[in-house]
């Protein structure tokens, strides 16, 4: 059942990264006329998150779901809390990534990078909190 909650909040996760990620580097700079437009740009900005989501944001959920273990009162906002940090270390190792292959002017992506990577955990989170909660009322 791990494997099913955490498969739901990737692709949570990978479609909010995913919005985003079309709108701030402007994937259709030519605006949308149909619906199918939006959704294979959708899908681009998909596959452009998902294997970062992958990588880096997942290893991250299973650290934080190691830690909440010994967490005991004010559980969701420290979890959110989390979350939001992994976010920002997630943004940073894209960002070392980007460092790595295009040299300094990677740092000008910064702000978007951020805002993507927090727009992929804080979803995760979000996502993986309420599963949880859903689970647990069905038990």
């Amino acid at each position: 059942m791990k494997l099913i909650k955490r498969i739901l909040a990737t692709i949570t996760s990978s479609i909010c990264g995913g919005a985003v990620c079309i709108e701030i580097f402007e994937l259709n700079s030519l605006g949308y006329t149909s619906i199918l437009d939006y959704l294979s740009t959708l899908l681009i900005g998909v596959y452009l998150t998902a294997p970062f989501i992958i990588i880096v944001g997942l290893p991250c959920s299973i650290a934080i779901t190691s830690i909440m273990k010994y967490i005991n009162s004010l559980k969701i906002l420290i979890e959110l809390i989390l979350y939001l940090l992994f976010g920002i270390v997630g943004a940073l190792a894209v960002l070392t990534l980007f460092l790595l292959s295009d040299g300094i002017s990677a740092f000008s992506l910064f702000p978007r990078i951020l805002i993507v990577t927090l727009s992929c955990s804080l979803p995760f989170g979000l996502s993986s909190i309420l599963i949880n909660r859903l689970y647990k009322k069905t038990i």
